[in-house]
């Protein structure tokens, strides 16, 4: 039989209540709602640093909080809007990479998500400035999920960088899943919401293909997947049953 790795995590700690899950006195338990969440979850995504990297002895702590609760907690950090949105892998954007590293490294984060804006549509152009900024990465696995047209437009483009490069496609599987062979998988479920994608709870069925998903990929190599939506924790705990 072969060995299945799955990761299930959710993209960072917003509305998360330990209080929902481990009672009133859950303070008793763990010194903070990271802790918390590290006993539920081996996995989580730092979203926060897409909008401000926080400060390293801030990131050196969260580490200790979460590792003290369970050893084998990864962190994935995402990189900042300057990065990817605001320059969009230019020469400037490079001037923000640095000082996000640093955080990647108190957070022992040896995986990072960039996160591209639909406005960073695919083109040769943009493609090759990928390259390059991803060029200049060492020690860190790169996730890189695009918007836009990527998918679709570019997707032999991208599939193929992305299978020579190493770096790792990131895709939504209730939306898009493309024949890809890669190192380790990585998925983010946004939902369906009306108004807001986000504002959204995973049905039975839908956590279901996700597991079928989860589970062909698994056996393949280590696969992650993160739950991005207003009931994220729910879903992610209700997929772990399932799996």
């Amino acid at each position: 039989m072969a060995y299945i790795m799955i990761k299930v995590g959710c993209c960072g700690l917003g509305f998360f209540s330990p209080k929902e899950n481990f009672g009133k006195d859950w303070k008793s338990s763990y010194s903070s709602r990271l802790q918390a969440y590290s006993a539920l979850f081996d996995v989580i995504e730092i979203d926060s640093t897409f909008y401000k990297l926080p400060m390293l002895k801030t990131a050196e702590r969260w580490h200790s909080e979460a590792t003290r609760t369970n050893k084998g907690f990864e962190f994935i950090a995402k990189a900042p809007k300057e990065i990817t949105h605001t320059y969009k892998f230019d020469s400037k954007a490079a001037e923000y990479l640095d000082d996000f590293l640093k955080v990647a490294k108190a957070l022992n984060s040896k995986k990072i998500l960039f996160q591209t804006a639909a406005s960073f549509s695919y083109n040769m152009k943009n493609l090759e400035n990928v390259k390059d900024f991803f060029s200049t990465i060492k020690g860190h696995d790169i996730i890189w999920e695009p918007r836009g047209n990527w998918l679709t437009d570019g997707i032999n483009d991208l599939v193929k960088y992305c299978e020579g490069s190493g770096v790792v496609l990131c895709t939504d599987p209730l939306r898009s899943e493309p024949e890809i062979s890669q190192r380790f998988y990585y998925y983010r479920l946004h939902g369906f919401g009306r108004g807001m994608m986000y504002s959204y709870r995973f049905s039975d069925d839908e956590l279901r293909k996700v597991a079928s998903v989860a589970n062909r990929r698994g056996a393949e190599a280590k696969t992650y997947i993160m739950f991005n939506n207003t009931y994220m924790y729910e879903d992610a705990a209700r997929l772990k049953s399932i799996l």
